[in-house]
């Protein structure tokens, strides 16, 4: 910058110098020679203006490549918390289930006694009045557990609300990445079309 501005301040010098004179064939040449300088160099700055945009251009791309990777990072952070629930609630699932089968079959052996008794007597050492209440127990808590199977409520209430949110995140994760994918795209296209 500061040659063409020597330059500059050298082409008008020679056209002061040969205003109200002829213009001789050596001062013609060194005009001619000036200006041409002064061409390159304008040239030359042009040039470097556009590598130093390419630079930044690039560095916004690495900046984008560095925002996506920590929004990878990010998602498969949720996605882990969100598999580590997801198997919670299989396995309270089948834990539920399990128990459904064992108070099922308690509940049906309670009923066999109570069928195979008399209003009075004992069954084994206990009394109907006992099987009775047992049996009463035993299909409250089987209705209990079908119902929880049903309506697949294995998990506490804090930690439905986690698995929702964690669903919320990368559903919102998802589409940062589609845009920041979109905008690398862009800025490569741009990068590209710019050779």
């Amino acid at each position: 910058r500061l040659q063409r501005a020597q330059l500059q301040s050298s082409l008008k010098q020679l056209k002061k110098t040969s205003d109200g004179n002829k213009i001789n064939r050596e001062q013609s040449e060194k005009i001619s020679v000036v200006s041409r300088k002064l061409s390159d160099s304008s040239w030359l700055d042009e040039e470097e203006e556009l590598v130093l945009l390419r630079r930044a251009e690039l560095q916004q791309l690495q900046e984008e490549f560095k925002r996506r990777e920590e929004v990878l990072q990010h998602r498969e952070a949720c996605l882990q918390q969100k598999n580590k629930l997801e198997l919670k609630m299989l396995q309270s699932s089948q834990a539920l289930s399990r128990d459904l089968v064992r108070v099922s079959m308690q509940l049906e052996s309670v009923e066999e006694q109570l069928q195979s008794s008399s209003s009075v007597e004992k069954a084994g050492g206990v009394t109907r009045e006992e099987l009775e209440e047992e049996r009463d127990l035993l299909k409250m808590k089987r209705d209990t557990l079908d119902a929880q199977l049903r309506d697949n409520r294995v998990l506490t209430a804090d930690e439905e609300h986690s698995l929702l949110q964690l669903e919320e995140a990368i559903e919102a994760l998802d589409a940062a990445l589609d845009f920041k994918n979109q905008s690398i795209e862009d800025k490569k296209q741009h990068l590209l079309d710019d050779d």
